[in-house]
C-alpha cells in the first residue's frame, strides 16, 4: 500500500469516483490516471497559474492528477473531468448552453467542460439544458 492510500486526498478523490459513479457507471472504465497530492510549481508556472488559489490540477501529457490538501470532493470531480475530456473525447470543444455556467467556465472551454460535469454530478440528476447536454455527450461514450 503506497502512502496515498492513506491520506485525505485519497479518500476525496475515491468519494469523487463514487459520485461520478451514480451518474455514469461506465465512465471511469474509459479512463487511467495516476494521483499525486500536492501541487507541482512547475506545472502550474507553465500554466500561468497562482499556486494559493488552485486546489487540483490535471496534467494530459501524463494522465496525472493533482490533490491539493485544500481540495473538495467538487475539486476532485472537476479534475477527473478533465481526464475525460482529453482521454475520452479528445479534448473537442462542445458548444455547451449558458444557463448554469459559472463564472471559471468562462476561462476557456475546457474548463467550461470540467465546470458542467462537475455540475451534473454534484446535483445527480438533469435539471438544466446545460446538464442534458453534458448527459448526452457523457451518455453516449458510456453506451456499449
Amino acid at each position: 500500500m503506497d502512502l496515498f492510500s492513506l491520506t485525505k486526498e485519497s479518500s476525496l478523490v475515491t468519494q469523487a469516483e463514487d459520485v461520478i459513479k451514480e451518474m455514469f457507471p461506465k465512465l471511469l472504465k474509459l479512463i487511467s490516471y495516476d494521483i499525486k497530492t500536492g501541487l507541482p510549481y512547475a506545472f502550474l508556472k507553465q500554466h500561468d497559474t497562482e499556486t494559493h488559489n488552485v486546489a487540483g490540477a490535471y496534467d494530459h501529457k501524463t494522465n496525472t492528477l493533482y490533490i491539493s490538501a485544500k481540495a473538495t470532493v467538487n475539486d476532485c470531480i472537476h479534475e477527473i473531468g478533465h481526464c475525460i475530456h482529453y482521454q475520452v473525447l479528445g479534448c473537442k470543444e462542445f458548444p455547451l448552453p449558458l444557463d448554469g455556467k459559472t463564472e471559471y467556465a468562462h476561462v476557456n472551454f475546457k474548463e467550461d467542460f470540467a465546470e458542467a460535469f462537475t455540475d451534473l454530478c454534484s446535483k445527480g440528476n438533469v435539471i438544466t439544458d446545460r446538464d442534458r447536454e453534458m448527459f448526452d455527450i457523457l451518455n453516449s461514450v458510456t453506451k456499449v
